[in-house]
């Protein structure tokens, strides 16, 4: 995306802000002055929301003003930030709750089931690239004038943060009403598996393997290619997805020996 001069000074002059929403020449967009590694982040998550069918604005890095752009989600036919539609805990049974009281009374997110294994999606991806950021102001929905709906995430600056980070361990609901803030990231990754159903653990298998080792690493290789700039931060954060995933994958695998050990008792 091409920038003219007037909408190259106005990026320098709200470089004040953190994040700010502004009228371009070629459109409307968010713009978030950050480092080059949440920007690396952003364009990473962007390319794996994508892969897997659910959808993330686009974004667009300008290294000499330090921001990256995403799109105008008001683009998007009805679009509403998941606090805008006062869902109150974010929670996975919580918010089944809550598609289906709008459903019986305004007829709206008709694809309840659809919309849910998005959520579960959205959800396992979040702990696999240990993002430990998701509150209900950085994913919405797209309400389509035949009732249904489609997910929208945003704002991944947190992904592949350290996965040690926070340890306190903690159940659903978070004492975060409003947040998945992953506070123990290994004991919620054992709770999700513990409490998914077959299709949901088929997902996770699915998502394990299309977001293998070297996939993630060639990913990561086409970020850099896609804007021609070399991040030093590519290495660390490859590195901390490597221990996400072992650790991950290790725990997949004894919630299926689990689950297998189960079924035999119970036959027997």
């Amino acid at each position: 995306m091409d920038l003219n001069d007037d909408d190259k000074n106005k990026l320098k002059y709200y470089k004040k802000y953190r994040v700010i929403y502004l009228n371009l020449s070629t459109g409307n967009y968010y713009v978030k002055y950050c480092s080059d590694e949440e920007i690396f982040k952003e364009l990473l998550a962007e390319k794996i929301f994508d892969i897997v069918g659910i959808n993330c604005p686009k974004y667009y890095m300008f290294k000499k003003e330090h921001c990256v752009l995403s799109e105008d989600l008001n683009k998007y036919n009805n679009f509403y930030a998941a606090d805008e539609l006062t869902i109150d805990i974010a929670s996975i049974n919580n918010l089944k709750d809550f598609f289906e009281f709008q459903f019986d009374k305004y007829n709206r997110f008709k694809n309840i089931d659809e919309l849910m294994f998005q959520i579960n999606m959205m959800h396992f991806i979040d702990i696999l690239f240990s993002n430990i950021d998701r509150h209900t102001g950085n994913y919405g929905f797209c309400l389509n004038d035949d009732g249904t709906c489609d997910l929208v995430v945003f704002d991944h600056g947190e992904f592949l943060d350290n996965f040690d980070k926070a340890t306190r361990p903690v159940s659903f609901p978070f004492n975060n009403p409003n947040s998945y803030a992953l506070y123990s990231k290994e004991c919620e990754c054992r709770y999700f598996m513990e409490n998914a159903d077959d299709n949901v653990l088929e997902m996770i298998r699915i998502i394990l393997s299309k977001f293998n080792i070297n996939t993630v690493r060639l990913l990561m290789k086409e970020v850099e290619k896609d804007v021609n700039y070399k991040f030093k931060c590519k290495r660390r954060l490859f590195l901390s997805y490597i221990k996400n995933y072992l650790l991950i994958y290790k725990i997949f695998l004894s919630n299926i020996n689990q689950r297998k050990d189960g079924y035999s008792k119970n036959r027997q």
